[in-house]
């Protein structure tokens, strides 16, 4: 059951990242948008990412929104993760 939410934690830490760079990759193009469509879906915690606009921060306030964006998608995943563990195991049960 752990284990089964660690490994949702750790796909939603690395999807975000993903989504991140690709996004970075091809910016404002038509793609751009597709993946942003995409993010929108699979990573929620993307809202985060507002907390940046419209103003001038430091390079610790970006990393930290960042990361807690990251870290708060892992959380959501990794919640479904425990959810469907504990399914699994009330199936066997």
């Amino acid at each position: 059951m752990l284990k089964t939410a660690l490994w949702f934690f750790l796909a939603g830490v690395v999807l975000a990242i993903t989504l991140e760079i690709l996004w970075r990759m091809v910016g404002y193009s038509p793609t751009g948008y597709a993946v942003e469509r995409v993010a929108r879906v699979l990573w929620p915690s993307s809202v985060f990412k507002m907390a940046l606009d419209g103003k001038k921060d430091s390079g610790f306030q970006v990393a930290a929104v960042y990361a807690l964006s990251f870290v708060a998608n892992g959380v959501l995943y990794g919640l479904l993760g425990l959810l469907i563990g504990l399914v699994k195991n009330l199936r066997k049960s």
